[in-house]
C-alpha cells in the first residue's frame, strides 16, 4: 500500500471514577468512560469508521454479617457512535472472506450485574448475576435486522468450594 491510501484513525479515551465510602464495609461508586476502536477495511475492501463508546457506571459493594458475606451490585449504559457490526450476508456460506463490517447508529446497551459471596461452614459459596439488553435502531429496518436475536441476556452462576481445615501431619 501506499502511505496515502493507509486509512489512519486517532481518538482520546479516558475515565473519571467518583467512590465514596459511608463506613469500612461500604463503598458506593460512579464512572464515566469513554472507549474506543479504529476502523479498518473489510476482506471485500469496503471501509468503515472507527467506534466509540461512552460508558456509565454506579454501583455498591459492601460487606456485611463481620464481612462474611460479600455483596455488589451495579448498573451501566453504554452509548456507541459507529458501532462496528460485523455479519456474513449469507450464513449459510461459511466463508468468512464473504463477512462484512458496517458502521451501525443508534446501538446501546444496559444492565446490571450483582454478586453475593460468603461461608456456610467449611464452604464457601458465590452466586452472580448478569442482566444485558442491547439495543440498535439502525439494524431494524435492515437486512441484520432478520439475523439478530432480540431477547435481553441474562446469566447467573453459582459455585461452592469447599475448605478443609484438618492440619496437615508429617
Amino acid at each position: 500500500f501506499a502511505a496515502s491510501t493507509l486509512l489512519k484513525f486517532k481518538a482520546t479515551t479516558g475515565r473519571v471514577v467518583a467512590n465514596f465510602k459511608p463506613n469500612d464495609d461500604h463503598l458506593i461508586y460512579g464512572t464515566v468512560s469513554r472507549g474506543y476502536k479504529p476502523g479498518g477495511t473489510t476482506p471485500g475492501g469496503d471501509d468503515y469508521d472507527s467506534e466509540t463508546v461512552t460508558n456509565y457506571e454506579m454501583g455498591w459493594k459492601g460487606d456485611l454479617l463481620d464481612r462474611r458475606l460479600s455483596t455488589s451490585i451495579s448498573a451501566y449504559y453504554m452509548k456507541y457512535d459507529n458501532f462496528q457490526r460485523t455479519y456474513n450476508p449469507d450464513p449459510t456460506a461459511g466463508n468468512p472472506t464473504l463477512q462484512i463490517t458496517n458502521n451501525v447508529d443508534g446501538s446501546t446497551i444496559q444492565g446490571i450485574e450483582a454478586q453475593l459471596a460468603g461461608q456456610a461452614g467449611n464452604f464457601n459459596w458465590d452466586v452472580s448475576f448478569a442482566y444485558g439488553d442491547g439495543k440498535s435502531e439502525e439494524m431494524l429496518g435492515r437486512l441484520l435486522a432478520r439475523h439478530r436475536d432480540t431477547r435481553p441476556a441474562v446469566a447467573s452462576t453459582m459455585t461452592p468450594k469447599h475448605r478443609n481445615r484438618r492440619a496437615r501431619t508429617n
